[in-house]
């Protein structure tokens, strides 16, 4: 008789759950920003990366067929924790006004407000599981938080992060063998 209930999951490593909490995200500074290493650390949660790729119809006669076109990847609103002795907000002003100087009302070139960012999923133990490079992020817009006298929740900052492309890396490259 087949035993039906989930006991070979138990003591198996291939079944590891990857968990939501295991994972960080790093923006490569420029000559131009600088994310020091405690931004890291700020990063409450960022969406995984995802992309799409438009379907294009081809009609002939009564039917139609659809070939792979275009890709574009999405964007992210990445949740920071506003920590006062770090810096946090005052990286992301820096971020922004390269894209658009709020003093002056001018948009910045790309060389200056894109830069790369690494997304990375650790497994239980830290090893790494899965990792993307992100080509042109820069930060689209910025919401600083809910200011309220009532509460003292975390204050939150959010950035969504536009970006060009995410490249998946090889997993291989950084999974220990199951073996």
């Amino acid at each position: 008789m087949r035993k039906w209930d989930a006991r070979h999951l138990s003591d198996q490593r291939d079944y590891e759950l990857q968990r939501q909490n295991h994972f960080e995200v790093k923006f490569i500074s420029n000559d131009y920003i600088t994310f020091p290493d405690d931004f890291k650390l700020a990063v409450q949660s960022f969406p995984a990366p995802n992309e799409e790729q438009e379907a294009v119809e081809v009609e002939y006669g009564n039917t139609s067929v659809n070939y792979a076109g275009t890709v574009s990847w999405g964007d992210g609103t990445i949740t920071l924790r506003d920590f006062v002795g770090k810096r946090i907000k005052d990286t992301v002003r820096k971020w922004r006004k390269l894209a658009f100087d709020y003093e002056t009302g001018m948009i910045g070139h790309a060389e200056t407000y894109k830069c790369k960012g690494i997304v990375t999923e650790y497994s239980p133990d830290g090893t790494v599981t899965a990792k993307w490079d992100l080509i042109g992020c820069w930060a689209q817009s910025v919401d600083f938080g809910t200011l309220e006298h009532g509460s003292a929740d975390n204050l939150d900052i959010e950035v969504t992060v536009q970006y060009d492309m995410a490249i998946p890396k090889d997993p291989e490259r950084y999974w220990r063998s199951y073996g």
